[in-house]
């Protein structure tokens, strides 16, 4: 069952409901803007629901509708062009495999025992859906909340999605990618929109198994229980459905939401477009005129898109500070090639209109075993990228865990998705990513080497971009695998045209931050698409759409400097932009007759914590000392070096922000290196 679909509309929100279900304080943060946009959309949403009930009235049609395929459909709202819009749902151990969760298990290869079982994670994530999870079943075993009071019932589609994310493992081969989670809150998705923004305070991850109605459908819109048809969801004159690849008020929304709440990671169905194809050339079908009713059209037209090819994503999978899924086919022995990731024949290609990369990251989503609301033991094999997403909704929390047993703090979501783009598993024919399966298959196992760092050859930092002041650091090579750069931030809302609303090519990125490296004689720039040619392969150049850049140097110099620079084009809307920094590759230390140690600080500049990276002449005690401009003592310590290479942390989060300066010395050498606190 690759696919099971459904529309959808909004209802209001009572937080207060949800809030007491929260068993520990809220470790995040948003904007003090955040509580102003949720009430204004809840504002927007009853005015656009008095639109809809007056057009229902008119019509004698229903908000809510099943056809005899199961298919639920909800009225959502209108698009630019005046016609009512709908959503729908997209429609084990296995796929923890492919993604490489399984090694971060209980008894995993990683040793880091992580299964989402803190109690702070509990009810941390949401699931919006086409209904309520079945909460009696013995693989949820009561431990899902209703974070709405919708009056939608049990959902089989809602089910699989919350199994795949938590089953106990009860049925050891539907176990879930987080199975111990203490609690999950559930959502139908009638109003999403406002009860996400009004739950970003405390959630840290919320999975969106659905999508727009777009392109060819096969059902009866008019009467849901008749007999099955062709339609074509495109306007009245369109050869193409605009919602495909197009910005529009949804995308600009939870655009919104996370810039507003920086640690809260939306996860969404890219959707299972490609095999919705449409009847044949001169077959019959129906699509709807400018006052939106359905009349029968007796032959199609050869010009009609067939939803098979590029740019058929979604609305809301468009957005910015999202992370789109892509289905896969699950590997049953693990990703060992770029060849074993073999896309499932449905999952919607990018980009974008203005030549974004989407989808961000693929998953498996074919015969993924889960629990079933038939009964409180069922289970059922459930598939699509609504079965690819709670994948990575799931395998995102193990990552979130580990960093908070780490630091005692949650990262942010630009920090997540630039874990995810770092470490994807290659796919495709050629380097680089593409518009099929985005940046690769989610490789969490080795988003959890980086975060651990145990080899001392990744950095990993949060950082604010100030306008006009652009950051420069230098990295050695170590030589062991690629030198590896990746930068993501949360851009703000982009623009909408609801005028030039067809394959509009203006980028939405509003600020542009860029990153390159250099040798000394060579520069290096990320990877980029070209969205008027989606299926040429990726180069690397300058990148003026995406908010995440990547770059990649497979045959670094081991002990080769390399300076790395983090710049921005134009004005910075609100005069700054945080961004989340990633790099591997760089477990080097060069020296020379000047820096007989090698001695380098990393990162520099620094936040709180920073490594004083040295090659020690032995494992004689060495001395560290930290200066400030003025030559005074602030701290001294005393270390005992290791062999060949040297990584000691250094806590600078008491100091100002300013210039200081790092001395060391061992068997009477000494050398000083320049640190700048932010």
């Amino acid at each position: 069952m690759s696919s099971k679909k459904i529309f959808f509309i909004l209802l209001f929100f009572s937080s207060a409901f949800l809030h007491a279900q929260i068993s520990n304080q809220a470790v995040t943060s948003v904007n003090a803007n955040q509580q102003q946009f949720s009430n204004w959309l809840k504002e927007k949403w009853q005015s656009e629901q008095n639109k809809i009930q007056s057009f229902i009235n008119q019509r004698n049609i229903t908000k809510w509708s099943k056809d005899h395929n199961g298919n639920i459909s909800l009225f959502y709202g209108f698009s630019p062009n005046g016609l009512p819009e709908y959503i729908t749902t997209t429609y084990s151990t296995l796929a923890s495999v492919t993604v490489g969760a399984n090694n971060l298990w209980e008894q995993g290869s990683s040793g880091l025992n992580l299964f989402g079982n803190i109690s702070i994670l509990k009810n941390r994530v949401g699931i919006w859906d086409s209904g309520r999870p079945l909460n009696s079943h013995i693989e949820l075993a009561s431990r899902v909340s209703a974070g709405d009071t919708g009056a939608i019932g049990v959902s089989s589609h809602s089910t699989s999605v919350a199994g795949i994310i938590m089953d106990k493992g009860i049925n050891v081969d539907a176990r879930g990618m987080s199975y111990g989670l203490q609690g999950i809150v559930s959502y139908d998705f009638y109003n999403d929109i406002a009860e996400m923004s009004a739950a970003s305070s405390f959630l840290l991850l919320s999975n969106h198994s659905y999508v727009t109605k777009c392109g060819w459908y096969y059902g009866n819109t008019s009467d849901p229980s008749a007999a099955s048809r062709w339609e074509f969801w495109g306007g009245p004159k369109d050869t193409v459905d605009y919602n495909f690849g197009y910005y529009g008020s949804l995308s600009q929304n939870v655009d919104s939401i996370v810039f507003n709440a920086p640690y809260y990671t939306i996860v969404k169905a890219a959707g299972n477009n490609r095999t919705s194809n449409g009847p044949a050339i001169g077959d019959s079908y129906w699509r709807r005129d400018s006052s939106a009713n359905w009349f029968f059209v007796p032959h199609r037209d050869s010009l009609i898109s067939s939803n098979n090819g590029y740019d058929i994503i979604s609305t809301m999978g468009n957005a910015k500070n999202i992370i789109t899924i892509g289905s896969i086919f699950p590997i049953i022995n693990g990703y060992s090639q770029p060849s074993d990731v073999q896309l499932t024949s449905y999952s919607s290609w990018g980009p974008t209109d203005d030549g974004r990369i989407k989808p961000d990251i693929v998953a498996p989503g074919e015969n993924i075993l889960s629990a079933s609301s038939a009964s409180d033991s069922s289970y059922n094999l459930f598939g699509g990228t609504s079965a690819a997403t709670p994948v990575v909704t799931g395998s995102l929390l193990l990552l979130q865990q580990l960093y908070y047993q780490m630091h005692n703090q949650f990262i942010h979501a630009a920090t997540v998705k630039a874990l995810v783009v770092h470490t994807a598993n290659a796919a495709g024919t050629s380097p680089g990513p593409n518009y099929q399966s985005g940046w690769g298959l989610l490789n969490v196992s080795k988003s959890a080497d980086v975060i651990r760092n145990l080899n001392y050859n990744n950095i990993l930092f949060e950082r604010r971009l100030l306008q006009g002041s652009d950051t420069s650091f230098k990295v050695i090579a170590s030589g062991n695998g690629p030198l590896t750069f990746t930068i993501c931030w949360t851009d703000p809302p982009g623009t909408i045209d609801s005028i030039n609303y067809r394959d509009n090519h203006t980028p939405k990125l509003i600020n542009d931050l860029d990153i390159a490296v250099t040798d000394g004689s060579s520069l290096f720039l990320p990877w980029t698409l070209d969205v008027n040619n989606p299926s040429l392969p990726a180069t690397q150049k300058n990148n003026s759409v995406d908010n995440v850049e990547k770059i990649e140097i497979p045959n670094a110099i081991a002990g080769k400097e390399y300076k790395v620079t983090i710049s921005h084009k134009n004005i910075l809307r609100n005069g700054f932009q945080d961004y989340s920094f990633v790099a591997s590759g760089v477990n080097g230390v060069k020296t020379s007759d000047e820096n007989p140690f090698g001695l380098v600080i990393i990162p520099n500049p620094v936040l709180n914590n920073c490594l004083i990276r040295f090659k020690a002449f032995n494992n004689s005690n060495a001395v560290i000392t930290l200066f400030d401009v003025k030559g005074k003592r602030l701290k001294q310590e005393t270390i005992t070096p290791t062999i060949p290479i040297t990584n000691y942390s250094l806590d600078v989060s008491f100091l100002s922000k300013g210039i200081y300066f790092i001395n060391m010395q061992q068997n009477g050498v000494s050398k000083t290196v320049k640190m700048e606190k932010l």
